[in-house]
């Protein structure tokens, strides 16, 4: 029986040998290149990693830009709160033109200032109505630069915690202020914290001590970080009365007791730059404007001014001054229309 209808000799492959079979490459053909399907996700992660980097720079840029105009803005608000603070003492103790231009460099380096107009035309105002010339030449404004502290801020921020625990407000201020020089990013919320309560318990110690326009400064620093509380505010309102009072001193006796009258009930004691308190100014307020009524021939106004000056501050001279008014008063029935408080010829203690 035969085996099979092939003869032993067929070289000729089966169907399956055939399928299974790998084609030859023609002669003189070109290799076939094998394809890639994740080349081109590579390269899409790889640009997609650029586009990043580019990005991420770019808001880097405009982070590092911002910052430095806040930097350069809150430089600018501290010059011309320190400028206008001064403008006021110069007010106060007469120096119109130094005054004048304090308010104008306030306006120049920061003209949305709070009230820095206002206070200019008022300055304007009263040079205008001097009798005595206003040279206009301008003052130099001299910036003193803190020498920093090289420690590590890591070093300077446990100083910093350590005074503030111990209420060492004033080397606290210190600490903090160069610790921000040292590195302004380091820990910034905790510094400005801390920056806040020293600059608020500095300004309320300053303006303890009679340094009203420090104070009022130290404030103003510190409600660049968070809104003032309302005791810090308290203290801030009765500075501003006490140095709105002082500055009609001299040009208008009734404005200064109008202010005056308004903290003596609450802080007598309170003092000013010179070192003289509420009480000490009020009194004198009313004893000067009653001197002023008498040599315009109001005595009986005069003797109201007197009495209410002694009452404030038992004075012989204020009494015997009250003694002699009473007597033209009664002598002289007649008075004339009481005047304002335009200044007279008295001395400013």
């Amino acid at each position: 029986m035969p085996m099979s209808d092939r003869n032993v000799g067929d070289t000729t492959p089966t169907r399956v040998q055939t399928e299974k079979s790998v084609p030859e490459i023609p002669s003189g053909g070109k290799p076939v290149r094998v394809k890639h399907p994740h080349r081109r996700w590579i390269l899409i992660g790889i640009l997609g990693m650029l586009l990043l980097v580019i990005g991420g720079s770019g808001i880097g840029y405009g982070m590092a830009i911002d910052k430095r105009i806040s930097a350069e803005e809150e430089q600018r608000f501290v010059a011309a709160t320190t400028q206008y603070e001064l403008a006021l003492v110069d007010e106060r103790n007469g120096r119109l033109a130094s005054a004048r231009n304090r308010l104008e460099y306030v306006l120049i380096v920061y003209p949305q200032f709070p009230g820095a107009d206002q206070k200019l035309v008022e300055i304007l105002t009263l040079i205008a109505s001097s009798s005595n010339p206003v040279a206009p030449g301008p003052e130099a404004l001299v910036t003193v630069e803190p020498t920093k502290d090289t420690r590590a801020a890591s070093e300077l921020l446990q100083v910093a915690q350590t005074q503030y625990a111990s209420q060492e407000w004033d080397n606290l201020l210190g600490t903090v202020q160069s610790l921000r020089d040292a590195d302004p990013t380091y820990e910034a919320m905790k510094v400005d914290s801390l920056y806040y309560a020293a600059l608020r318990n500095v300004g309320i110690l300053q303006i303890q001590k009679g340094n009203l326009e420090t104070g009022l400064y130290d404030f103003a620093l510190a409600e660049r970080i968070g809104p003032i509380d309302t005791d810090a505010e308290g203290y801030r309102i009765r500075a501003r009365i006490f140095l709105t009072g002082d500055s009609w001193w001299g040009i208008n006796w009734e404005k200064v007791t109008v202010y005056l009258s308004q903290l003596y009930p609450l802080v007598p004691d309170m003092i000013d730059s010179s070192g003289y308190s509420v009480r000490m100014r009020y009194a004198k307020a009313l004893e000067y404007w009653g001197d002023q009524l008498s040599a315009s021939g109001d005595f009986c106004g005069a003797v109201q001014k007197y009495e209410a000056s002694a009452q404030i501050m038992n004075s012989e001279a204020t009494t015997a001054k009250a003694g002699q008014a009473r007597t033209e008063c009664q002598n002289n029935p007649s008075q004339p229309t009481q005047t304002d408080g335009a200044p007279s010829e008295t001395p400013v203690p």
